[in-house]
Parts: C-alpha cells; sequence; structure tokens
C-alpha cells in the first residue's frame, strides 16, 4: 500500500517504547491574602456552590493522591473526543490492505489527512460502496492502537476479504496518524496557567489553547509556547495509570474545535436523514 500522499503531511504513529518522566503542572496555588469582593446575594449563592464543588474534588484528590486511573476511567474522559476514519456504506470501519497480507486501520486526529486517506482506500477497494470518512469516539480507537485487549495480530476478515477473489487478510492492525508538533508523534497541550482546581485541560489543538487563553481575559501575545507543555497521547494515558502524579481525576479532554464543528455538522446531517426516511433511527 502506498502511504506517500498520507506521509507527507502527517505522521503514522508509532508505538512509544521507552520510559520517560515527565512533569507535569502543579495544583493551582491559594491565595490566602486574597479578600473577596462585595458580592449580592445571588453571587454569594453562585459561589457557595463553586467552593462546595472545589471542596468535593479536593476530597477526591486526596483519595485518589498516590493511584493512577483505570482504563475505564481514561476511556470515560476520552469519550467526547472525535477521530475521524473510513467508513462503508454499511457505516463500519475499512481497513486498508498491506504488503504483507495483513490489514490497517488508519485513526485520524484530523478529518483533512482522513480526506486523503479516503482517496488511497477508495482506488484500492472499489468494489466497496458507500465508502466515506466518519467520525468516531477516541475512547474506541484508543484501546485499540495500544491494543488493551490483547487482540493485535488475530486474523481478521474485512472488507477486502469478503470482496471477490480476495484472500481474508492475516492480520488487523490499528495505528493514529496524526501532524507531529516538535518531533512528538501524537501531541495534546497542556498548560499550568489554564489549570483550576476542578480541571487540568488537555487540548488536541494548539489554538484551541490559545482561545481557552483568551477567553480566561490574559492578552493574546502573552500566550506563547513558553506556557505551553506538548506530550504525546500515549505518553499521558500510559502515565495516567501509574501513581506519578495525585491530580489525574482532574484531567479533562478538550477536543479540538475543528474537529467538533464537523461532528456537529455530521451529527445534523444524520437527524436530518432519519427525519427524511432516508436512514433508520439509532437504537435505544
Amino acid at each position: 500500500m502506498a502511504l506517500s500522499a498520507i506521509r507527507e503531511r502527517e505522521s503514522v504513529a508509532a508505538p512509544i517504547m521507552e520510559s520517560v518522566t515527565t512533569v507535569y503542572p502543579k495544583p493551582p496555588a491559594e491565595d490566602a491574602e486574597q479578600q473577596p469582593p462585595v458580592e449580592d446575594a445571588e453571587r454569594q449563592a453562585r459561589r457557595k456552590v463553586i467552593e462546595e464543588q472545589v471542596r468535593i474534588a479536593r476530597e477526591r484528590q486526596a483519595a485518589n493522591a498516590g493511584s493512577g486511573l483505570t482504563r475505564k476511567d481514561i476511556a470515560r474522559k476520552l469519550s467526547g473526543v472525535p477521530v475521524f476514519v473510513v467508513l462503508n456504506g454499511d457505516k463500519n470501519v475499512v481497513s486498508v490492505r498491506q504488503e504483507d497480507g495483513g490489514e490497517t486501520i488508519f485513526w485520524h486526529l484530523e478529518s483533512t489527512s482522513a480526506v486523503d486517506h479516503l482517496k488511497v482506500v477508495m482506488e484500492q477497494s472499489p468494489n466497496v460502496p458507500g465508502l466515506h470518512v466518519g467520525a468516531m469516539s477516541l475512547a474506541v480507537a484508543l484501546p485499540l492502537v495500544l491494543d488493551w485487549d490483547g487482540l493485535v495480530g488475530q486474523t481478521h476478515a474485512g472488507d477486502a476479504g469478503r470482496a471477490e477473489g480476495v484472500k481474508p487478510p492475516s492480520v488487523l492492525r490499528h495505528v493514529f496518524v496524526s501532524r507531529p508538533v516538535a518531533g512528538i508523534e501524537l501531541p495534546v497541550f497542556m498548560c499550568e496557567v489554564l489549570q483550576t482546581p476542578l480541571a487540568l485541560p488537555v487540548f488536541f489543538d494548539r489554538r484551541d489553547v490559545a482561545a481557552a487563553w483568551v477567553k480566561s481575559g490574559r492578552e493574546p501575545a502573552a500566550c506563547t509556547n513558553q506556557n505551553l507543555m506538548v506530550i504525546d497521547l500515549r505518553k499521558l494515558v500510559t502515565d495516567m495509570q501509574t501513581d506519578t502524579y495525585s491530580l489525574w481525576s482532574t484531567v479533562v479532554f478538550v477536543p479540538s474545535g475543528g474537529a467538533m464543528a464537523i461532528l456537529e455538522a455530521q451529527q445534523a446531517k444524520n437527524a436530518a436523514a432519519v427525519a427524511d426516511g432516508d436512514e433508520p433511527p439509532p437504537l435505544e
């Protein structure tokens, strides 16, 4: 299979084997000398709610101190992040044949690379009807790429295997495709300044970091690379299963604005198709 069209712009992420100690953001410091402003009754009520939320969050942090998250916990945090993949007309994931007889499913963090990949798949599988790019949850893709269930290397009978005259593939692999940053193949971004007692945001697009920076009332020019921490998503997920950091429970994965816009457009299109009777309603 020729992946030159993809490799020109993207990086097919390889497994991370080395173990590197990463220093994560410190908890937000409390300013004991700061006096709260005078507030009306409504604001005081809202503040009490927030203070209670902070208290509960800190209790959870203390309870989880020195322990990592389970894979189920991590998958739950990733459930709202979309990834893009080539689907067939039945909305099943389509794999691509490799020279060794196996097949690979490519999970794209950006829709543009998925569209480029679609062209490669259409050339390779002209008899598969309804090929298109669809969105799925990162909570589905990441366990497959990291082989959490130990399924890598098992036999697979995919769309290419069902096509007339094509032998079933021997092995199914899953890999991520993303745009590398500073040599990091699967980059996510963290910013200590944007951390709160309730949340440590993890961004998939630097532009979303800048948007959150401005939304927090800070000057746009002050958002520089010095404020950013860039780490490979696979390394972060591996660390989240250890006791190297006491605030894993506060991690919040923030999907990119561009990816969410595409996902919302796809959902609106699907809803319109159901309303018109072109598609069956989703299963309850």
